[in-house]
């Protein structure tokens, strides 16, 4: 997320997702179903640190814990409401359509994403006092960063 920055990282790390999840729908044998699998593990990788990166972004360090566990619980959230409506799509329409509409889910979240985020200084709709409040941590000075190296000594 860092080299790619987190719109776009993020971006990429749905759709890939997406792909993936759709993919399931297109296996014939317990390999291909794996490979599917494999996939949607390796784009799920994305997800977490994008969602962290865009707390950091967006909220200043007093307020992050808060912010990272409101993001968690919708975890927990699709936890629960994916065992009601898996099964319901997969009885009703077949199991891979199961796979089918969550995967196009993805692309929906990811064109709110790409529409609606932007970072807080490039966001039209935050006003200056806003931006400082966000912007509002100090700066490490050079003696607060850590040697990695010297840790590890010690």
């Amino acid at each position: 997320m860092d080299w790619l920055g987190t719109q776009r990282g993020f971006s990429i790390a749905v759709i890939f997702w997406s792909i993936a999840a759709m993919s399931h729908a297109l296996a014939r044998t317990a390999f291909g179903f794996g490979i599917a699998r494999g996939g949607l593990g390796l784009s799920e990788a994305g997800n977490f640190p994008a969602a962290i990166k865009t707390v950091a972004e967006w909220f200043p360090k007093k307020e992050r814990a808060l912010a990272t566990g409101i993001f968690n619980s919708g975890s927990n959230v699709g936890a629960i409401v994916a065992p009601l409506a898996v099964p319901w799509i997969a009885i009703n329409y077949g199991w891979r359509w199961a796979f089918i509409i969550t995967g196009a889910l993805g692309f929906v979240w990811f064109i709110f994403w790409i529409t609606l985020y932007r970072k807080p200084e490039e966001h039209p709709r935050v006003s200056r006092v806003e931006l400082a409040y966000i912007q509002s941590d100090p700066l490490p000075s050079a003696n607060d960063k850590l040697k990695f190296i010297g840790q590890l000594e010690r």
